[in-house]
């Protein structure tokens, strides 16, 4: 039996990836997804018992019986692959108090013996510039991208830039798992086939094609959606020190009424998001010869393209990838 664990990097096509895997027959997908298609009992026994709960609470017992049961219905369906796909495995800081290494080790014993981890890296310039405007489009935040950038290095291995330290993610999973696959961002975009010959590569076969990633909002309409978060303000963004996960509003669903304060005032900031995202699209219809600001200082560029460089040249000596024709900075 084989498994496949694919530790999904943010910005990355991880959503498109996770689809894939879950319209795929051949294999058996457990995770979250892009939707919630799986019951309550399995996605509470992946994304928190595994993932998140402390070692203090984890409950081994709990997630053995769930992957024991989908190895079950493998067999009866005659299925080739234990599929997880998880965003959340990644994260270099501690999630619920669970570290990323803490998260491989029980991730190794519930995996089958044979199991492949795929990981998709993405130019970090590229990668942190997705991810300021995915925060702005959907979190609401309001600040420049210079100052964006500032905070992520004030945070160091605490902020979303320390997931891309690829080869740091990676060494960790070659501890565990002896058949680690990278593959560029860049290389999926230019040929989708590039992760079914890398997994076939592997003895995992899949049959469906990658779809389209969404690519969000264009340059134009963030720079719109950055103006007119600036003029909302608070009344927008909120409580920025409460931020809601897809997985928190199901948890609210699901729990209704206790919730039901909390939800009805997340869904009306998503309905006021939503109708900014549609303000900008038009603005930008309008007025779409107009970009977002990336330029820093020449003190944060050095400290930014430092740390940059760093990632890259390990990753690119440690395990052979040619990021130069990808446009990585050596």
């Amino acid at each position: 039996m084989k498994g496949l664990l694919h530790i999904g990097m943010p910005k990355s096509m991880s959503t498109s990836i996770q689809d894939l895997f879950f319209r795929d027959k051949n294999n058996l997908m457990l995770g979250m997804g892009p939707s919630k298609r799986l019951s309550k009992a399995v996605l509470y026994a992946v994304e928190t018992e595994l993932l998140q709960t402390p070692t203090h609470h984890y409950n081994e017992e709990l997630v053995q019986n769930v992957f024991d049961i989908a190895r079950e219905n493998m067999v009866k369906n005659k299925q080739q692959a234990l599929i997880l796909s998880e965003e959340r495995i990644p994260a270099t800081y501690a999630l619920g108090g669970v570290s990323y290494e803490e998260r491989m080790v029980r991730l190794k014993k519930v995996m089958p013996e044979d199991t492949t981890v795929l990981m998709v890296v993405r130019n970090p310039v590229k990668y942190l510039r997705s991810y300021y405007r995915y925060r702005m489009a959907y979190r609401g935040l309001p600040i420049d991208y210079a100052d964006f950038v500032k905070y992520e290095l004030l945070k160091g291995g605490r902020s979303f830039l320390g997931t891309t330290d690829y080869c740091g993610i990676a060494n960790v999973a070659s501890k565990h798992f002896s058949d680690v696959k990278i593959i560029c961002f860049e290389e999926l975009v230019e040929n989708q086939m590039a992760l079914h010959e890398a997994l076939a590569a592997s003895g995992i076969y899949i049959t469906e094609s990658l779809g389209k990633e969404n690519a969000g909002l264009s340059e134009a309409a963030s720079y719109h959606m950055l103006n007119l978060l600036r003029e909302q303000g608070n009344a927008i963004n909120g409580n920025s020190f409460i931020s809601y996960e897809p997985c928190d509003i199901y948890t609210m669903e699901d729990n209704s009424p206790m919730f039901e304060s909390l939800f009805l005032r997340e869904q009306m900031r998503l309905s006021a998001m939503n109708t900014l995202r549609n303000a900008s699209v038009r603005l930008a219809q309008a007025q779409p010869d107009v970009q977002l600001d990336y330029t820093l200082d020449a003190q944060t560029e050095d400290m930014f393209m430092t740390f940059v460089k760093s990632v890259n040249q390990r990753l690119a000596a440690t395990y052979g990838l040619d990021l130069q024709k990808y446009g990585y900075d050596l």
